[in-house]
């Protein structure tokens, strides 16, 4: 045995089943511990086969559930049952410390490769299950698990759980492969980073990378009890005087006052920053966390005779802006802008597409995003505010620039750029403003000509460059390569027919009636409905799957989510008051028999709480098998009012107007 084999467990308290398939071939193996057969000799040869060959096995949460149980088995051949393997399962399950049960890279038996874990799915902002994924690769059947956990299953249920351990084990091996690059670019750092690195993050590569290149040493020291601990600068407050950079100014007085109004700020939380906003020309600027935003709703631009739609955005805002102003974590120094600036040399040298380039420029990035982690030996919050704070004033210094050039109009500033439409007899005087501002900042700027710019606003638009290629974000978005998905596999990819017929129309191309009607791929119909545990979802009376796909439908039954009360709450309890505090609230609740109302504790009109029903959608079918999905059904007005909202809220922009 050689190479990769994808695994997949299923643990229940009579049955435990072990599915293998290769990474390259269908050669596949089911190993079965249960109350009916015994395949742990033929499951503990096939492991240390694996383990005798290097084998990598690859999994989906494997790090955090599979794997352990595979090392127990490992351990202790000889005493391996299902028994033990359910024990197991369920001591992971009800552990509150998701740490308890890890086996660190050093000490398993067979190197592991975790595909959750690999593309930061256990970050609870990028939470995605296998089921999920499903519904993203448009697998031909979306299954989730069709026998709840804890039965003791009948044999033919074990029959059942076998075939959906087969369907999870391709659907796995599916998104390995399209995983492939992002496993490979993590082999050519193991060298350099350890044999975990297979498993880290983008934002860890990056981390871990600096930190190599800065010295542990820099970053970390060992306690009295020999445990390592974080070195980091600790704030309780910042003071914005401080950090604002001497060479920001502005002509205009409400940019003047915006600025004075900063440095009189003091920071005692990151979360929140500095939250305000400025006008200019009635075009609204707004700080805050994320960056510098404002927009133009609802309007359509395009270059002309006259106009040019030109987009500035800054290279690689942040890290540039520690670089030349020299900033660092305290802690860390000087050496720390030494070794940053080196990076960004270094990655100059490298191709975009390359691994050395990919690698530096996670470094980059990953160390001033975790500049204001509680995790990082970045942290320092001065640091991450002297750079968002700034960064927001120096666009808005340039746009201020911009502006007072007649015939200038902004049309969008977004966190690291502007794009602006402007007299084609300006663009000259436009760029010396740019290169003005560059020389002033010594940051760099790139620039976009854009036939088009449709605009809902800041988060929401469809741009097209004069060579074609089309910019979209928000509900503009949609991924046209496999590689567009690579870290937005969270998303919800709903109903897609609506945007590509949106970029079809807004292109010139075909109306989204003519295009949604003449398009032929199913998947593109489909729609995800997605509850939590604690809920159902429900159609034609029928609970269905926490991950279901459904066609809006001519004819069919309204699918909605039934949820439970309020936290705390059960169906049929009176109603808490609004403003009650905890210690009176439950204090009184000891008081009474359940069911009673009490004026002092529960609303007058004695309402109760109920199971709550949200409306995913109104009228569809169910098709969680693409089988299952019906042409003649179709409701394609659904699908062509969807994508006209998107059209018809824009209207093109009164160029002339100076108030736009």
């Amino acid at each position: 045995m050689t190479g990769a084999v994808i695994y997949d467990l299923e643990t229940y308290p009579n049955c435990f089943l072990a599915g293998v398939v290769d990474l390259h071939s269908n050669t596949r193996f089911m190993f079965e511990l249960s109350d009916r057969r015994d395949d742990r000799n033929e499951m503990v040869n096939f492991l240390h086969q694996a383990m005798y060959h290097g084998a990598e096995m690859i999994g989906f949460n494997n790090l955090n559930f599979d794997y352990p149980i595979i090392h127990d088995i490992l351990r202790s051949p000889a005493t391996a049952s299902y028994q033990t393997t359910y024990e197991k399962a369920m001591s992971i399950i009800n552990s509150s410390n998701r740490w308890a049960h890890q086996i660190w890279a050093n000490n398993r038996f067979i190197p592991q490769i975790d595909l959750y874990r690999l593309n930061h799915f256990d970050n609870f902002a990028k939470n995605t299950s296998l089921k999920a994924l499903q519904f993203v690769m448009r697998a031909e059947s979306v299954e989730d698990l069709p026998i709840p956990p804890g039965t003791i299953l009948t044999s033919e249920q074990i029959e059942i759980v076998r075939e959906y351990c087969d369907h999870d084990l391709d659907e796995t091996k599916r998104f390995a492969r399209v995983c492939q690059p992002d496993i490979d670019f993590r082999r050519t750092l193991q060298p350099t980073l350890g044999p975990e690195a297979i498993n880290w993050a983008d934002v860890k590569i990056g981390s871990e990378y600096f930190i190599n290149t800065l010295g542990k040493r820099a970053c970390y020291y060992y306690d009295e009890n020999n445990k390592r601990q974080i070195i980091q600068t600790q704030r309780s407050s910042i003071n914005c005087a401080d950090i604002v950079f001497p060479y920001i100014s502005f002509e205009l007085p409400q940019c003047q006052n915006l600025l004075q109004q900063v440095k009189e700020t003091t920071i005692t939380t990151t979360r929140s920053g500095i939250k305000t906003a400025v006008d200019i020309d009635g075009f609204q600027f707004d700080f805050g966390t994320g960056g510098i935003h404002g927009s133009r709703a609802n309007q359509i631009f395009h270059s002309d005779d006259d106009h040019v739609i030109i987009d500035a955005d800054v290279t690689s805002l942040y890290p540039s802006i520690a670089i030349v102003n020299k900033l660092y974590p305290e802690h860390l120094g000087h050496a720390f802008v030494t070794q940053y600036a080196l990076l960004r040399e270094q990655r100059k040298l490298h191709a975009k597409g390359t691994p050395e380039n990919a690698t530096l420029k996670l470094a980059l990035n990953g160390t001033y995003g975790n500049s204001n982690s509680d995790w990082s030996p970045f942290k320092d919050p001065q640091f991450t505010m002297a750079i968002t704070i700034n960064g927001q004033l120096l666009l808005l210094m340039l746009a201020e620039s911009l502006t007072r050039i007649e015939g200038v109009k902004l049309i969008q500033i977004n966190t690291d750029g502007v794009t602006f439409l402007c007299p084609r007899g300006k663009r000259d005087e436009a760029m010396k403003v740019c290169a003005n501002w560059e020389k002033l900042t010594a940051l760099d700027l790139e620039y976009v000509d854009y036939k088009s710019f449709f605009c809902r606003d800041v988060n929401n638009y469809l741009a097209v460059g004069t060579d074609d290629k089309v910019k979209a974000k928000g509900a503009y978005w949609f991924p046209k390569t496999a590689k567009e998905y690579s870290g937005w596999w969270h998303r919800n990819y709903s109903a897609q027919i609506v945007q590509r017929a949106v970029e079809s129309e807004l292109l010139g191309l075909e109306t989204v009636e003519s295009f949604i009607k003449g398009w032929k791929d199913p998947f593109d119909f489909m729609l995800r409905g997605k509850c939590p545990r604690s809920s159902k979802l429900i159609h034609n009376g029928q609970e269905q799957q926490r991950i279901t796909r459904f066609f809006a439908s001519v004819k069919g039954d309204e699918l909605y989510k039934e949820s439970p009360p309020v936290a705390g709450a059960e169906p049929g309890d009176y109603k808490r008051k609004s403003k009650i505090e905890d210690a009176l609230y439950f204090s009184v609740l000891r008081e009474i028999e359940p069911g009673v109302w009490d004026e002092r504790i529960h609303t007058k009109n004695k309402s109760v709480y109920e199971d709550r029903r949200i409306k995913v959608h109104e009228r569809c079918c169910i098709c969680n098998d693409v089988e299952d999905f019906d042409w003649t059904n179709l409701d394609y007005d659904y699908y062509i009012s969807e994508a006209r909202k998107l059209i018809d809220c824009l209207e093109p922009a009164e160029v002339d107007d100076t108030s736009f």
